[in-house]
């Protein structure tokens, strides 16, 4: 429930803005485009409809330099991707329209692109690069007193870190989301801060269950339901009834146990529950899917089950929870290990990257057997492809080729600037975002591929400079 709502508060937010329409002293041309974002309103349930208007928008808006125009057409063509799923067309048009935004001074254009950005990378499961960007917006919207828009960035943050399993940290921020919130509410803001509440009190329930605190967990689902009744805010109330129940079950309540169990049967319009039904409304953090599903099948198995079937049963689910704590200890302990060595090299890496702007490099040129000549500093990064060589710079589109080896090709470049991560990669140091275990992300969002081998190399660069 929690992906399927932040998806579609990502779709409304940013469709909406996307089909407004413009002054009333227009050009022929801003009359056409004005005319096919009438078109995307009235088909906006049909995703090939509004790729198409949005393409023609595109080609309309770059052949009579209409900036905005252009940065409505490349969200919504980031939104249409993102709708069939194709998430890494959909980044690319995002950051795109991000990028002339901030050419052209869009500030609120930049912003709502870069959550757009934050939130596909949260549900590709990219955790680390959402947390930067949700941090971002953060920041931003408190500098410009946008405190429906922080919170909302801090609930996302929240989200982030839940479906990731870092509990505490998904906690602190559903907790200051909601504090946000009931700060705005005597706002004149037609935003549902009171659904943001009720829906915020239902993760933090579902967390201190997960964390076995059960009287804390009723008290949170206690107020969801309370404030979802008030305003007749649907999606909330079974769940709520699901987390009590569950709640007063690990109290030894049977009695009010079965009472909520009953009214989420009702709430539900007294469809009976089933495993097959039971993911289209759970959540997506895996401790919490695992928790409700063994709740559920303990419910579906109790009248109808013998007392040596549910024995053997119970056999099955221990020893797949130990197994299932073996790995998460084996996983957390690594992942602890990595975290700190990556959060070094990061901050070596931010470090390394302020003194290069600082000192304000100067340009140096490389020419190339098929003449081209090129500035180094404007490379972000070079790929092998067999006998060629593909060098991908800023503010363009394709890459120059040159039949060449990434060897031969790396004797011709700063070694100060650059550096091999990969068996096929070359990236310009100064151009790295983000590094994981695994992957770097350049300032264009692209996810390179970082090998073990090489990885060496960088921390000892970033170290020494």
């Amino acid at each position: 429930m929690l992906v399927k709502t932040s998806k579609l508060l990502f779709s409304l937010v940013f469709f909406f803005n996307s089909i407004f329409l413009f002054s009333q002293d227009q050009t022929d041309a801003q009359k056409e485009i004005n005319a096919l974002f009438q078109k995307v309103n009235l088909n906006r349930r049909s995703t090939d409809s509004i790729k198409k208007f949005a393409t023609q928008i595109l080609k309309i808006s770059e052949n009579n330099k209409l900036p905005v125009s252009q940065i409505r057409a490349l969200s919504l063509l980031g939104v249409t991707e993102n709708r069939k799923r194709n998430f890494q067309k959909s980044i690319v048009f995002f950051y795109k329209g991000k990028s002339l935004a901030k050419k052209h001074k869009q500030i609120k254009a930049f912003y709502g692109l870069l959550n757009n950005i934050a939130l596909n990378h949260m549900h590709t499961s990219y955790a680390d690069s959402a947390t930067y960007y949700f941090k971002k917006l953060e920041k931003h919207y408190v500098l410009e007193k946008d405190f429906i828009a922080a919170n909302m960035a801090r609930m996302n943050m929240g989200a982030n870190y839940y479906l990731a399993n870092h509990l505490d940290s998904s906690l602190y921020y559903f907790k200051k989301s909601v504090q946000g919130f009931k700060a705005q509410k005597n706002t004149t803001s037609r935003m549902p801060i009171k659904n943001f509440i009720a829906s915020n009190f239902n993760r933090i329930s579902d967390i201190y269950i997960l964390k076995k605190d059960y009287q804390k967990t009723v008290a949170y689902a206690d107020s969801s339901l309370r404030i979802a009744k008030e305003i007749n805010f649907k999606p909330t109330i079974p769940q709520s009834y699901n987390l009590l129940a569950r709640a007063y079950k690990h109290l030894g309540n049977k009695e009010l146990s079965d009472q909520f169990y009953a009214l989420e049967k009702t709430a539900k319009n007294g469809a009976r529950i089933n495993p097959n039904n039971a993911m289209t409304i759970i959540s997506g953090n895996t401790r919490s899917r695992v928790a409700k599903n063994n709740d559920l099948n303990d419910r579906l198995n109790e009248k109808d089950q013998k007392k040596e079937f549910l024995k053997s049963g119970l056999f099955i689910v221990l020893l797949v929870l130990f197994i299932v704590l073996i790995f998460g200890f084996i996983i957390l302990k690594n992942y602890r290990t990595n975290r700190k060595e990556l959060d070094k090299l990061q901050e070596e890496l931010e470090e390394f990257n302020n003194q290069h702007t600082i000192q304000k490099p100067t340009d140096n040129f490389i020419h190339l057997k098929s003449k081209a000549v090129i500035n180094t500093n404007e490379i972000l990064y070079l790929k092998s492809d067999g006998h060629y060589v593909e060098i991908y710079m800023r503010n363009k589109n394709n890459p120059e080729i040159e039949r060449s080896s990434l060897t031969e090709i790396l004797t011709l470049l700063p070694p100060k600037d650059f550096i091999r991560i990969h068996r096929s990669f070359i990236v310009n140091i100064h151009t790295i975002k983000i590094i994981n275990a695994t992957q770097l992300m350049l300032e264009n969002g692209i996810w390179i591929k970082l090998s073990r081998t090489y990885k060496q190399q960088l921390k000892e660069i970033l170290n020494k400079k």
